[in-house]
């Protein structure tokens, strides 16, 4: 074989989103990914983690996912993969692990930790496409990077084609315009590899050095509010020639819905004011099969509940809206009392971070940490509360065991 050529795809997060419309959206787009991959004729799909929102999805949508991954076996695609975040689970009941004991796809996380806590990377490899795979998972508030401060260096097999797949931040990549992360990101990712599939980074970054190009190939799906507004599906298409070994690696978007911002800014206005400012800001002939952004900020003189924004809502919907988000975190009310409940936002990410940092010279309890926060503590569809709180309960005791 003397060219082959595969997709890069990364944090699908299918099940994110509590409306049933986006999920099936979110699906939609996953098919289309399968479409494209068979009509390009690729030879094998990375998956860079992130497959599904949780290590425990349900069993709908896993019976959906199979399906659109033995459309690809049956074209002789291999499939492979790592978990990410949040697929990751403490207690190893992530589908991931079944789905690669089952042979439905390959996880290529697998390494050696050695008596003096070096990662021994192991290769996944396929002799007929000549390609060798290495992978780390990805964890909760970046918790695998002790796993890549103790990898072991590699001897690569020169005449294939290396792939080093991981599910974390480059913060060189993410914060650098010019992508000045040669003398830092070598030092964490190990060296000496065509291509490294990253995930975890929900914007497409593709940087091409001489002997090697590093990606985040972006979501497959955007996760929230912001990234509908500001990024479109994604994913890379790769082609490597083994005679001059030359790798082209070329962002594709995939068309699966039409979006429509709608920032509105309220100054001290009545309820009334805002609500009919609301109302004309709304193209309302214009909305019909898109997903509508309906932002709100500023500051209303009253209570932000009079504007009554479910009823402009609902005005949209009767036009044929596909879904309406609304985003009223900058919204705020002249009345220190008046508090918009439905807006008050937790940061758990900061939280558990915290947790992290408070513990991180002290191993013993740094584990007991990093193991509680990768605990699965939503409450599974099918469970009863008793059955929900002896599950957690069994999981608390694991950890401290």
């Amino acid at each position: 074989m003397n060219k082959i050529k595969f997709f890069h795809i990364a944090d699908l997060h299918l099940g994110s989103y509590r409306e049933d419309k986006l999920q099936s959206l979110n699906f939609e787009t996953f098919v289309k990914l399968i479409d494209n991959a068979i009509h390009e004729n690729i030879d094998f799909l990375l998956i860079a983690g992130d497959v599904f929102n949780s290590p425990l999805p349900k069993i709908d949508l896993v019976d959906d996912f199979i399906k659109q991954i033995n459309r690809l076996r049956k074209q002789n695609i291999k499939i492979y993969v790592i978990g990410g975040s949040h697929d990751y689970s403490l207690l190893g009941k992530s589908f991931i692990n079944i789905f690669n004991t089952s042979g439905i796809i390959k996880d290529v996380c697998r390494y050696n930790v050695m008596k003096d806590e070096k990662i021994e990377l192991i290769k996944t490899s396929n002799q007929d496409l000549k390609i060798n795979i290495y992978g780390i998972l990805g964890r909760r508030n970046q918790l695998e990077e002790n796993i890549f401060k103790n990898i072991m260096p590699l001897s690569l097999n020169k005449d294939y084609f290396n792939i080093f797949m991981f599910h974390t931040t480059i913060e060189e990549l993410v914060k650098d315009d010019k992508y000045n992360f040669k003398k830092n990101f070598l030092s964490i990712l190990p060296k000496g590899f065509n291509y490294y599939a990253g995930g975890h980074i929900h914007k497409n970054i593709i940087v091409n050095e001489q002997d090697f190009v590093i990606s985040y190939s972006g979501a497959l799906f955007p996760n929230n509010f912001t990234e509908l507004k500001t990024l479109k599906p994604s994913y890379n298409c790769c082609e490597y020639d083994f005679n001059d070994k030359k790798l082209i690696v070329k962002h594709k978007e995939i068309n699966t819905y039409d979006t429509m911002h709608i920032l509105v800014e309220i100054n001290n206005n009545t309820p009334i004011e805002a609500k009919n400012i609301l109302i004309d800001s709304i193209p309302i002939k214009e909305v019909a099969g898109k997903i509508i952004l309906l932002e709100i900020k500023g500051v209303v003189d009253g209570k932000i509940s009079d504007i009554d924004i479910n009823n402009v809502v609902e005005k949209i919907y009767i036009h044929n809206a596909l879904i309406v988000l609304k985003n009223t975190s900058n919204l705020k009310s002249s009345l220190s009392q008046d508090i918009d409940k439905e807006n008050i936002c937790i940061d758990n990410s900061k939280i558990e971070q915290d947790m992290v940092n408070k513990y991180i010279n002290d191993y013993d309890e740094l584990k007991i940490v990093e193991n509680l926060l990768q605990l699965n503590l939503e409450q599974l569809e099918e469970e009863t509360k008793k059955q929900y709180n002896q599950r957690v309960l069994e999981m608390i005791k694991k950890v401290f065991q």
